[in-house]
This record gives structure tokens, C-alpha cells and sequence, in this order.
């Protein structure tokens, strides 16, 4: 049975965009891609484990701080910009604890970080792990449903 090449070309483009939708997901809600993949285990102890750790960081008085993005200004440190990017793999939470911050002028405040706490390097660690960890996570799902087809039946080949 041969396949029409047109409609082959009209369905690749709806999982590309597909695919992009549900990476973006993935990246905002951890765990999001695999549970609309049908592989619920995987996708609900993504999103408890990844979202644990994070409100665990947010309860120890960590925040998501912005770094000083300017290399000439004295306050630029790389550590700072690497540990950011870090901490946004878990973007959707990321976001949420940074809404969180906003209204700590107006005194609404939920989650009120402490950098001079004692525990403020070990919650910043923690959003770190959780951010770091959606990441992976988010490329574990890219490898799995839109990954290089070729390569599973290479490695097959090299067992037999």
C-alpha cells in the first residue's frame, strides 16, 4: 500500500506544530507532554517530584532572583545568569513564584524570600534541581516521541 506524498506532506506539518505545543507545555508544566501522550505514571511523578522540590525551595524562603544581565556593571556575575537560566527549566513555576512576588508591595505576599536566611542557598539549590530536572525532562520527552528514528533500530542491529 503506497502513500499519497501530498498527504504525507499535509500531516507532517500539524505534528511539527503539534510537537512544538506540547514541548511548550511540557516546559510549563512539567510532566504536561507526557500525560497527553497517554503515559500517565510518568507524566503525574514528573509533575509531583519536579513541583515538590520546587515548593520545597519556595517554603526554605528561596525566590527566583534576576541576575544583572549587563557584563560591564560590577554586580555581573555568570554564576548568577547560569543559575537563572537554571531555575526557569520550571518555567510555569518559575513564573508563578515571581507572580507571587509581585504583590508583596501591596503586603499580599505568599511566598516572602530571605536571602539573608539560613536557608536561602539550600532553597535556591532546590529551585535549581527542579528547574534543571524539567529540563532533562523536557528533552527525554522530545527523545522519545520525536527523536531520531534511527537510532533505536542501530543500536538493535549492534545487539544482534
Amino acid at each position: 500500500m503506497t502513500q499519497n506524498p501530498q498527504s504525507v506532506a499535509r500531516e507532517e506539518p500539524s505534528e511539527i506544530g503539534s510537537g512544538i505545543v506540547l514541548l511548550i507545555g511540557s516546559w510549563l508544566i512539567p510532566g504536561l507532554g507526557f500525560i497527553l501522550k497517554r503515559n500517565y505514571w510518568r507524566g503525574v511523578a514528573i509533575f509531583f517530584l519536579l513541583n515538590g522540590t520546587f515548593l520545597i525551595g519556595l517554603l526554605l524562603q528561596g525566590t527566583v532572583i534576576m541576575p544583572d544581565w549587563r557584563y560591564w556593571s560590577q554586580s555581573f556575575n555568570v554564576v548568577n545568569c547560569l543559575m537563572f537560566i537554571g531555575q526557569m527549566g520550571n518555567a510555569g513555576a518559575s513564573l508563578l513564584s515571581w507572580l507571587c512576588l509581585i504583590p508583596d508591595q501591596a503586603h499580599l505576599g505568599i511566598f516572602r524570600p530571605n536571602e539573608r536566611g539560613p536557608w536561602f542557598d539550600l532553597a535556591t539549590l532546590y529551585l535549581l534541581v527542579s528547574g534543571s530536572l524539567n529540563y532533562f525532562c523536557v528533552c527525554n520527552f522530545y527523545d522519545r516521541y520525536w527523536g531520531r528514528k534511527d537510532a533505536g533500530e542501530k543500536v538493535e542491529g549492534a545487539a544482534s
